[in-house]
């Protein structure tokens, strides 16, 4: 609490709520006293605005690099919600086995509005609960890549029309070409970098997969493009679905 009083900065929430617990486990004759209940108050009220002060932050970098690439629709338990998405390579990358090489994206929801940001839980300026995957899987057949299996994986959120669904596919699509600049998030750790150099350097090249399976990021490319979307699987809380069924 000294140091809160002291220095005229503004403070990380856990801080504020590291001070709030100490107030509320004071005995009962020191809250009179103190009036610790209505600073305890005072102060939760203070690091939610301070949490949502950097969530604002973050939401307002994420619309301005992704609403240009319009409005998803999504099913979330019943009720239907617009968003912006980014779409994140997960940190690995890619998993290649003996068998099978698979490409792992994070789907990051972004509201679309103030009005909605401040009606979600919100963390880095996006959908705080949301846990949406694209997955794109190869098989290995005779040393050479099968078809393309594309599969979106979500315990909580579904994306509800076609048009979204062709809208995501043609994102994706253009992520794997050269001429598309596509950059990591704004307030994710790898911010400076181009989704297609990333995956290009570190997986295409590095691993060899050209060389070894005559898998390039055209040939990726290629595949999404032609894939059709009544062939998208969806794993929704466990279940598989096709999109007649969404």
């Amino acid at each position: 609490m000294y140091y809160i009083k002291r220095f005229n900065e503004e403070l990380s929430d856990s801080v504020y709520r590291s001070a709030i617990k100490k107030l509320k486990n004071t005995s009962d004759l020191s809250n009179i006293v103190l009036n610790n209940n209505d600073r305890a108050m005072s102060m939760t009220k203070h690091a939610d605005d301070v949490v949502f002060k950097k969530n604002y932050k973050c939401w307002t970098k994420l619309i301005e690099q992704y609403s240009k690439y319009g409005l998803f629709k999504f099913l979330f338990y019943g009720d239907h919600k617009e968003y912006y998405i980014s779409i994140m390579p997960d940190n690995s990358l890619a998993f290649i086995g003996t068998d099978k090489i698979i490409f792992v994206f994070d789907v990051l929801l972004i509201p679309k509005d103030l009005e909605n940001l401040k009606k979600e839980s919100i963390h880095n300026g996006s959908v705080d609960e949301a846990d949406v995957q694209i997955i794109l899987k190869y098989e290995i057949i005779g040393g050479t890549v099968g078809k393309l299996n594309f599969m979106i994986d979500s315990y909580n959120y579904l994306l509800s029309d076609r048009k979204s669904l062709n809208s995501l596919k043609r994102l994706l699509s253009n992520i794997f070409e050269s001429t598309f600049d596509y950059d990591f998030s704004s307030t994710g750790i790898m911010s400076d970098q181009n989704v297609y150099d990333s995956i290009e350097r570190e997986v295409i090249q590095d691993r060899e997969l050209s060389i070894d399976y005559g898998l390039d990021m055209g040939k990726i490319r290629e595949d999404l493009i032609k894939l059709k979307t009544s062939d998208i699987v969806f794993n929704y809380c466990g279940s598989i679905r096709y999109l007649k069924q969404v």
